[in-house]
This record gives C-alpha cells, sequence and structure tokens, in this order.
C-alpha cells in the first residue's frame, strides 16, 4: 500500500478511504465489524464519517450520530491503527441553534461525536459545508481552540466555494490560524468542476484533495444502465439518492466500459483510478458492501490509465461546473437550506 500524506500535517492515510454513510442501515453492526476489520487487514486506515450520518434512516435535519456509534464499536481497540475523519455543520435536528458553523454548534457537535466514536481525538475535522452567518476568523478560531486542546489534529473543509478556501488559506498564512490541510468536493467524470479551480487552488496553498463520490453514487459502474436496478444496489434500496442519466451518459458510459476492458479492469475501477490520478487528490472515498467491492477499489489504486486514454476521457467526459457555486447553509422561512449564493 501507498500512503499519501494529507496537506503538511504528516498523516498518511490510504488512497482509498472507506465511507460510511450506510453504517447502521442498511449495514448493522456486525456487518460492519467485519467490513472494518477486513479494511484494516489490508491497510486501509482513513475512515470518513460525520455527525449526521445514519444510512437510509438520513432525513434533512434529523438527528444522525448512528454511523459513528457504529464505527467507533467496530474500532474498538484498534482505533490507534485508524485516521477518522468527521464532519460538522449540516443539521442535526430542525432548530436554528442545530447547525451551522458558530462556537455553540460546533462544541457541542465535537463532544457527541468524541463519545459516539468512543475516543478522546478526531484526526480531521472538516466543516460539511460553509454558513455564511459565520466570519472566518471565528470559524478558524475555534479549530484553533480544538488543535490546542488535543481533541482534533487537523482541520479541512468539505463543499466550500473556492474563494472560501482561499479565503481560509490566506487568513492562515497571516495570521498563524489553523490551515486546511484537506478539501473534499465531489468529483468524478460526470462532475468535474473540481478540476476549473479547485484543482489548482488546492495545489497553490498545499492542500489535499479527498473526494467523494468517485462513481457519481454507481452511475459510472455502469450497472445502472438496464431497465431495472440490480438488487441490494442504492438504485434498489434508495432511488432518490441515485442521479438519472442524461442525454449521452449511456454512450460515454459504454465507451468507459471499452477503455476498461482494454486493461482488463471494470468500469468502476477505471474511473476510481482517474480520480485518483488528479492533481492534488490523496484519496478517495468510497463505500462498500463487501470485501470483493474493498478488492476492486484497491485494485484501482495499481492502474495507470494510458495518456491516450486520458486525453479521451477528457472528450467524452469535459470538465463542466459548479465553478464557484456550492451550496452553503442558511436559515431561512424557519428553517435550515441550501442555497447557490451567499448574497
Amino acid at each position: 500500500m501507498n500512503y499519501n500524506t494529507l496537506g503538511t500535517s504528516g498523516m498518511r492515510v490510504s488512497p482509498i478511504t472507506m465511507g460510511t454513510m450506510i453504517f447502521g442501515n442498511p449495514l448493522d453492526q456486525s456487518h460492519c465489524d467485519r467490513l472494518v476489520a477486513a479494511a484494516l487487514d489490508r491497510g486501509i486506515n482513513f475512515f470518513d464519517t460525520a455527525d449526521v450520518y445514519e444510512g437510509y434512516s438520513r432525513t434533512w435535519g434529523s438527528q444522525g450520530g448512528a454511523s459513528e456509534s457504529v464505527l467507533g464499536k467496530a474500532l474498538g481497540a484498534q482505533r490507534h491503527r485508524a485516521v477518522i475523519c468527521t464532519k460538522f455543520g449540516n443539521p442535526a435536528g430542525t432548530g436554528p441553534l442545530d447547525a451551522g458553523l458558530s462556537r455553540r454548534h460546533l462544541d457541542k457537535q465535537l463532544e457527541g461525536s468524541l463519545k459516539r466514536l468512543q475516543t478522546d481525538y478526531v484526526d480531521l475535522f472538516l466543516a460539511h459545508r460553509w454558513d455564511a452567518s459565520v466570519g472566518m476568523e471565528d470559524f478558524l478560531d475555534t479549530c484553533d481552540r480544538w488543535i490546542r486542546s488535543g481533541k482534533v489534529r487537523a482541520v479541512g473543509a468539505s463543499n466550500f466555494p473556492v474563494w472560501r478556501i482561499a479565503q481560509a488559506a490566506e487568513l492562515a498564512r497571516l495570521s498563524g490560524a489553523p490551515k486546511l490541510q484537506v478539501v473534499s468536493p465531489k468529483y468524478n467524470l460526470l462532475y468535474r468542476g473540481v478540476d476549473l479551480e479547485q484543482n489548482a487552488c488546492a495545489a497553490h496553498y498545499g492542500i489535499s484533495i479527498v473526494s467523494y463520490q468517485p462513481l457519481e453514487a454507481g452511475i459510472l459502474s455502469g450497472k445502472y444502465l438496464g431497465e431495472k436496478a440490480p438488487e441490494e444496489s442504492r438504485g434498489s434500496e434508495k432511488p432518490g439518492w441515485v442521479p438519472k442519466l442524461k442525454p449521452g451518459d449511456a454512450e460515454r458510459l459504454t465507451a468507459l466500459a471499452r477503455m476498461a476492458a482494454g486493461s482488463g479492469v471494470t468500469s468502476a475501477e477505471y474511473a476510481i483510478a482517474w480520480v485518483l490520478s488528479r492533481l492534488s487528490v490523496a484519496s478517495v472515498i468510497l463505500g462498500w458492501r463487501s470485501e470483493s467491492q474493498m478488492e476492486s477499489a484497491l485494485a484501482a489504486t495499481e492502474l495507470r490509465i494510458p495518456a491516450a486514454h486520458l486525453a479521451e476521457l477528457d472528450t467524452l467526459f469535459p470538465p463542466q461546473g459548479p465553478l464557484g457555486d456550492e451550496k452553503v447553509l442558511a436559515w431561512k422561512d424557519g428553517a435550515w437550506a441550501l442555497k447557490l449564493a451567499e448574497i
């Protein structure tokens, strides 16, 4: 296993991160215990969760916590072998104090997460989304206090507008505030907005990208090209979590399968390898239900896509948005919502 460093933190992580969003539902504790043990045995040391994750039980504003609890129990005495990333900010309730990046909310969520994860510290905290009602200085001050207390080792951001990433980096450079070591955007062949600005921004400031949904919720695996989603897939169990195919996608996915077959691998492995080949990407977050799916993800880390295929993929899947329009949190009309602009 080749390990990559997160930013300038010195923490070395596996290029595959075990995503735990469906821990608790549909995956029960015993199932997760086996998968986590198998991951550690194969050298996967990076685990991603969030305070609000509770698998298929999740609704906007539900309390969450299930994923962290299951992961904490699954790691148990092996906690020292794992780099745990968790995220706060998205609604963990329906009230005005139940989301965002205020010091009050973040302190409350950190204490809850530490208990659920059965640990004294979190290796990496990510702000789940930007909250425009909070000053960047105030947010970084909270991060600084956590790091000084030893409860958090490093900080980063998920789904931040690019200019906010740059703002945080400049404040850290000028004031000594904690540096964002990681940014975590959605990034895959069908969703390449990261290529337009965020890659260059991350590289300039020495920030690592830990991306999610490298398969676009399974679309890039090709398993949803048929009329019916396979059994025990997200498309059959939670169809609202899988994007609809757009015009031309079937042809592009067929071409992807052809290139992958030429290298003796699956479309999914090719799509994962493509993300891992991109500038500043240190790891990709993937969820799996079986050891065979995990082995497939690990195989992708050894794959090198030929230059001719990379050029063809650029033609088939050209870079496109979002560009600076990542959704931010806002309290509006008595509820938490996401909006495209801060003003």
